[in-house]
This record gives structure tokens, C-alpha cells and sequence, in this order.
């Protein structure tokens, strides 16, 4: 399957979901979230990991997939940075 990056713009906020298959792959995975964060970053904005990935990370667990709650940008302008680290999937908005 490989990286997936799913979007969704709704709630006031932007969130996005990043996962991979296989152990290899979380690096990867982790890669992709910090240069979306960094990238959000340059624009003003703040992301934030929530949900399974934070509490895994607490329980010494490795993580399917990274959940980020993006704030501080408009929705236009995560799809550009998103665009640019390998494309998304519209889950909704």
C-alpha cells in the first residue's frame, strides 16, 4: 500500500492522518510529519500530534499511523504543503 496521507478540513481546524505498512515504513511516516509540521510552521501555523499515535508513543508503542491536527492555516494552504510532500486524499471537509 505505502504512504497514504488522508486531509480533512472541518471543525475549525485542518487534520491530517499519515501511515504507511510495515515497520520500515514508520520512519518514513515520521519523516512525512515532521516536514509537514515544519512546513505549517513556516507559514504561521501550529500542528499538533493527537489521538493513538500520542498514546503509543506514551506506552513505548510503535504507530500505524500519525493523526495531526493542523491550526493556523487555511485549509487551501495545507493542500499546498501536502501537495508538495506527495499528494493527499480529500477525506472530507
Amino acid at each position: 500500500m505505502g504512504r497514504r496521507i488522508e486531509f480533512t478540513a472541518d471543525r475549525g481546524y485542518n487534520k491530517s492522518c499519515i501511515g504507511g505498512d510495515g515497520v520500515e515504513s514508520i520512519k518514513k511516516t515520521l519523516d512525512t510529519a515532521r516536514v509537514l509540521a515544519e512546513n505549517v510552521s513556516l507559514l504561521g501555523g501550529r500542528a499538533y500530534f493527537v489521538g493513538g499515535c500520542v498514546r503509543d508513543k506514551l506506552m513505548g508503542k510503535e504507530s500505524k499511523d500519525i493523526d495531526i491536527e493542523v491550526h493556523g492555516v487555511t485549509a487551501e494552504q495545507l493542500r499546498y504543503v501536502l501537495h508538495g510532500i506527495g499528494g493527499y486524499t480529500q477525506a472530507g471537509e
